[in-house]
């Protein structure tokens, strides 16, 4: 998904405007179901490399991540619940099923 990838590409330039991390992180979260595991993992960890604080997309990718897990890369989760925890957000059923 552009999204993700732009997402992921903002990051790793280490742009900085707000507005900018905030409109990628809401036009994704209209899209999530059309997201693989690895789409699911880059706005989250791009919001971690920028240390952008967005409950709403965390809440959204989590929810959406769930029923994905089994089709998941390990790297893709590791990748995801590492950056959740870099940013103190935990979704308790997530970091559960990842685990499990």
């Amino acid at each position: 998904m552009s999204c993700a990838n732009l997402a992921w590409s903002v990051s790793k330039l280490g742009y900085q405007d707000r507005p900018f991390p905030d409109a990628i992180s809401s036009a994704s979260i209209n899209l999530l179901r059309e997201f693989t595991q690895q789409n699911l993992a880059n706005p989250v960890w791009s919001c971690a490399k920028l240390l952008v604080w967005n409950v709403p997309l965390f809440n959204a990718i989590s929810a959406e991540s769930l029923p994905k897990l089994s089709a998941g890369q390990p790297q893709n989760l590791a990748n995801m619940a590492w950056a959740l925890a870099k940013l103190g957000y935990h979704h308790n059923p997530l970091f559960a099923a990842i685990s499990a």
